[in-house]
């Protein structure tokens, strides 16, 4: 479905935990996948979050919400888009989702990354992610965002560290950046980012994700905040002082999807613009 994408691949999964292996296909998203691959993500973000509604009921609140909107039309909203959506599939049960789709000309987001609990730990995720890295990068892409929930934050972050992301300076306990070789990925609690972002930390009012933008000054943060809302955005957040020492604002684009744009004396910019981030400093465990 993509031309950029090689030949699905098969991976013996599990051998490492001790478990049976397991013979796992990946492989692009079709169409025929889409019904099983919808009930797979409402089903297992019900069991992660523990919600305590059944899975069908939290699938027409999804639906009401038009939360898997990207997962129906993946056509437009992955493949059609420089993205690629992955399903995970043993024999005729699909098992595992994960895609990346873009943010602009050089940034990607890594979204819908679920997986069955009886498959968890057994290197798949692993596997995907490694895929959708090595798609990314031969797209051209030079960074890959994603936001998480505190309530997984450790896991992710352990699972991410093992992928090779390196810990960056700025991290701490409410929000961790980590960086592989040009990739820079913030994790941050959806509960702590809805309410720096001055939202309700609900559906309709927060999806979760938000686009960030490094400005080169308090003034150009400013600025550029009111020339969005100007040309059509909505203001959510005035540019104002920061508990970590920069300055930031929020809108809300036409689509609803939150931009932060911020002024972060910490991490200098170079002359086109890129970020550089110190690396954190190691501390001795002992």
């Amino acid at each position: 479905m993509t031309a950029h994408w090689r030949p699905a691949t098969k991976t013996a999964a599990g051998i490492e935990a001790g478990r049976p292996p397991l013979s796992v296909i990946i492989r692009p998203l079709t169409a025929g996948d889409i019904p099983a691959a919808r009930r797979l993500i409402v089903s297992v973000a019900c069991e992660v979050y523990a919600w305590g509604v059944p899975v069908d009921e939290m699938a027409r609140r999804f639906d009401a919400r038009g939360e898997l909107r990207d997962v129906d039309d993946a056509l437009a909203h992955y493949f059609g888009r420089r993205g690629l959506f992955l399903v995970a599939v043993d024999g005729d049960q699909l098992v595992g989702t994960a895609g990346v789709r873009q943010i602009d000309a050089e940034v990607c987001e890594l979204k819908r990354m679920w997986l069955l609990k009886e498959y968890r730990g057994r290197k798949l995720g692993h596997t995907l992610v490694r895929q959708l890295q090595a798609f990314a990068r031969e797209a051209g892409y030079r960074a890959m965002r994603l936001t998480t929930d505190l309530k997984v934050q450790q896991p992710a972050i352990a699972f991410y560290r093992r992928l090779g992301f390196a810990l960056l300076e700025g991290s701490s306990d409410s929000v961790t950046f980590l960086d592989a070789g040009g990739t820079v990925l913030g994790l941050f609690g959806r509960a702590a980012l809805a309410a720096d972002a001055n939202v309700e930390n609900a559906a309709s009012g927060f999806s979760g994700v938000t686009l960030a933008r490094n400005a080169r000054s308090e003034a150009e943060v400013d600025a550029l905040i009111a020339e969005a809302v100007t040309s059509g955005a909505t203001l959510k957040k005035p540019g104002q002082k920061t508990f970590w020492g920069g300055y930031s604002g929020y809108f809300a684009d036409p689509d609803g999807h939150l931009w932060e744009i911020a002024y972060n004396p910490f991490w200098p910019m170079d002359e086109h613009g890129r970020v550089t981030i110190p690396p954190a400093k190691e501390t001795d465990p002992a």
